[in-house]
C-alpha cells in the first residue's frame, strides 16, 4: 500500500514543481509563493509525521528545474530566432 502512496504522490511533487516555476509567466511572485509553501509544508510534515521531506521537496524541485530549462530554452529561442 505504501508504494501504491508513493507512486501517487512523486508524480504530483513533479507537477507541483513545474506549475511553481510555470507561475513566472503570470507574476514572479506566484513562483515565489508556490515554492514556499510547498516548502513550509513538507517542513511542517517532516516535523510532525518523520516522512522524510527531503525527498518530497527533491521531486519537487526536478519538477522545477525541468519547466524553468524548458522556459529559458523558449525563451532564448524567441531572442535567436529573431
Amino acid at each position: 500500500m505504501r508504494q501504491i502512496k508513493r507512486a501517487v504522490r512523486s508524480p504530483l511533487h513533479y507537477l507541483a514543481g513545474f506549475l511553481a516555476a510555470a507561475a513566472v509567466l503570470v507574476n514572479w511572485v506566484l513562483v515565489l509563493a508556490g515554492a514556499g509553501l510547498f516548502c513550509l509544508y513538507e517542513l511542517n510534515e517532516d516535523r510532525y509525521l518523520r516522512g522524510q521531506a527531503y525527498k518530497d521537496v527533491r521531486e519537487f524541485m526536478v519538477g522545477f528545474f525541468i519547466a524553468t530549462g524548458g522556459l529559458v530554452c523558449l525563451e532564448l529561442y524567441s531572442v535567436l530566432s529573431g
